[in-house]
C-alpha cells in the first residue's frame, strides 16, 4: 500500500514537471526512485509541494498577462454579477453555455445588440474574462479605435497588413461599439480581409446598438457588406439585451437630467484608464472622452483633458484626437467645440 502510494507521488511529479516543462528534473528524480534510500517519502511531498505552489503561481502570472494584454473595458466584470432579469431578455442556460468558452474553442462568432447601455460591453467583458481563465488570448477593440488604428498603419507605418497579422493572434478577438465611425474604402476593404481570414479559424464578438439591417448602409457597400455579413453572422451566437439602460440604475442619471461635471469628477475620467498600458497621448484623449460619454458625464474641455493626460500631451495633439473622436460619434460641432 505505501509502495503505490509513493509511486502515485512520484507519477504525480512526473505530471507537474511535464506541466512546467521541466524534463531534467523529472530525469534526475526517476533516477533517485531507483535507490529507496537516496528518495524518501518526504521529500517527495515537499518536492511536490514546492512543484503545486510553482504551477500555481506561473498560472497566476500567464492570467494576468493575458488580462492586460485583453484591454477589458470592465477588467471587473464576470460570470457572477451577470443581473438576469426578466426584462433584460437573458437566458441564463445560454449565458452560461457560452461562459463555458467552448464555444470560442471552436472558432463560433457571437454579436451582442441592444440598446445604448443595457450591458453589452460589461456581458462582453465578462465572456473576455472567463476565455482569459480559460487559457486563451483575448484582444478587446472599439471600433472608431480600430479606424484610427488602421489610419496609422496605412499613413505611418505603410504596413496595414501587420494590423491584420496582429489581430489574427487572439483567439477571441472584441470589436465593440460595431457600427460607430465613419467607415471609408480602406477600412471597408480591412473588415472584409479580417472576417474571411478569422471565419473558421478564431472567435469575433461584436457588440453593437446598429441593427443587422442596417449594417451594409454603414459599411457603405452592399457587396462587401454581404460578404462580411456571411462571415461573421455564420452559424454566430446573437444575443439580444432588452430593458433599460443599466447606467440609469446605478445612479449615473438622476430624473432624467445629467449629472454635471464638478471638480471632483473631474479626475475621475482618468483613474484606472491608463493603469499599466503604454498609451499614445492620443489613445488617452479617446479614452478621456469615451469614459464620459459611457457615464453621461458632459464632455470635458480642452484644458480638463490637457490636466488628465498629465501635461504629456501637446495642445495641437490633444485638440486633433478631441476633433477626431467627436466627428467619429457623429458630435461634432464647430462652433462650440472652438469656444475655451
Amino acid at each position: 500500500m505505501t509502495t503505490n502510494k509513493y509511486e502515485s507521488k512520484l507519477d504525480q511529479v512526473g505530471k507537474l514537471c511535464k506541466d512546467l516543462r521541466l524534463s531534467q528534473v523529472m530525469e534526475e528524480i526517476a533516477a533517485l526512485s531507483e535507490d529507496p534510500d537516496a528518495l524518501e517519502s518526504a521529500q517527495i511531498d515537499w518536492f511536490l509541494q514546492s512543484l503545486g505552489r510553482e504551477k500555481a503561481k506561473r498560472q497566476s502570472n500567464s492570467l494576468e498577462r493575458r488580462t492586460r494584454a485583453a484591454n477589458l473595458r470592465h477588467p471587473q466584470a464576470n460570470q457572477t454579477n451577470i443581473i438576469y432579469e426578466k426584462s433584460r431578455g437573458l437566458s441564463r442556460r445560454r449565458i452560461e453555455a457560452l461562459m463555458t468558452c467552448n464555444r470560442v474553442q471552436v472558432n463560433q462568432n457571437c454579436l451582442i445588440v441592444g440598446k445604448v447601455g443595457v450591458g453589452k460591453t460589461w456581458l462582453a467583458c465578462a465572456l473576455g474574462n472567463a476565455c482569459c481563465r480559460a487559457g486563451l488570448s483575448v484582444k478587446m477593440i472599439r471600433v472608431p479605435e480600430l479606424i484610427q488604428d488602421l489610419q496609422f498603419a496605412v499613413d505611418v507605418k505603410k504596413n496595414p497588413l501587420a494590423l491584420k497579422k496582429q489581430l489574427m493572434r487572439y483567439d477571441l478577438l472584441i470589436l465593440d461599439d460595431w457600427g460607430i465611425g465613419q467607415v471609408g474604402s480602406t477600412f471597408r476593404l480591412f473588415l472584409g480581409e479580417l472576417a474571411d481570414a478569422r471565419h473558421g479559424r478564431a472567435s469575433t464578438l461584436l457588440t453593437s446598438v446598429l441593427p443587422i439591417s442596417a449594417w451594409a448602409e454603414w459599411i457603405g457597400d452592399a457587396t462587401m457588406a454581404d460578404g462580411i455579413l456571411d462571415r461573421l453572422l455564420c452559424g454566430a451566437n446573437i444575443i439580444e439585451i432588452t430593458g433599460e439602460s443599466m447606467r440609469r440604475r446605478t445612479g449615473n442619471v438622476t430624473d432624467g437630467r445629467i449629472r454635471k461635471l464638478n471638480d471632483t469628477h473631474a479626475e475621475q475620467p482618468a483613474q484606472g484608464l491608463f493603469e499599466q498600458q503604454n498609451l499614445t497621448t492620443r489613445q488617452k484623449v479617446h479614452r478621456i472622452m469615451q469614459d464620459c460619454l459611457d457615464n453621461h458625464k458632459p464632455l470635458p474641455s480642452l484644458q480638463e483633458i490637457f490636466e488628465l493626460v498629465g501635461r504629456r500631451g501637446s495642445w495641437g495633439t490633444i485638440t486633433s484626437a478631441k476633433k477626431e473622436w467627436l466627428i467619429s460619434h457623429h458630435l461634432w460641432n464647430p462652433p462650440a467645440y472652438t469656444q475655451k
